[in-house]
């Protein structure tokens, strides 16, 4: 089974919208094509029959057996003081991952090229769970 990781508010809208393409795509194949997943908050880390789809996982010190990173991070960012954004910790959670997912082709690059980490390039589009709740016009917008 695959389990989603809800571990982050920043993250719920993505949560919503893969759960929502699962059940789309659920829909338009055979039964024996179809994706069994759920939404948790926690892990198992004993569990080796799951798969977590994981969003944050420079938050996590212990990582599950078996997990694929939807990364949204941008990776090739240097600080102001020279530093990198990530330390090594966080490219051997990538490197262990049965995959890594990415939105940015610059990314799935900078992952290849600096990290010999192969990405797979799944942007997230659009899905009717990422309208706006309580949508203010624009008319009545104040700008402070």
């Amino acid at each position: 089974m695959i389990k989603i990781l809800s571990n982050s508010r920043y993250f719920e809208i993505i949560v919503k919208a893969l759960n929502y393409l699962f059940n789309r795509y659920n829909k338009s194949v055979d039964e024996v094509k179809k994706i069994i997943w759920e939404i948790t908050d926690n892990i198992d880390y004993l569990n080796v029959e799951d798969t977590y789809i994981l969003f944050n996982p420079q938050n996590l010190n212990l990582m599950p057996i078996n997990y694929i990173i939807y990364n949204f991070e941008q990776l090739s960012i240097t600080l102001d003081d020279g530093m990198k954004n990530f330390d090594n910790t966080y490219w051997d959670k990538l490197r262990n991952a049965k995959y890594v997912w990415d939105y940015s082709k610059t990314n799935i690059e900078y992952l290849k090229n600096n990290h010999n980490i192969d990405a797979i390039f799944f942007p997230m589009g659009w899905t009717p769970t990422m309208k706006l709740i309580n949508p203010i016009k624009w008319s009545e917008r104040i700008i402070q």
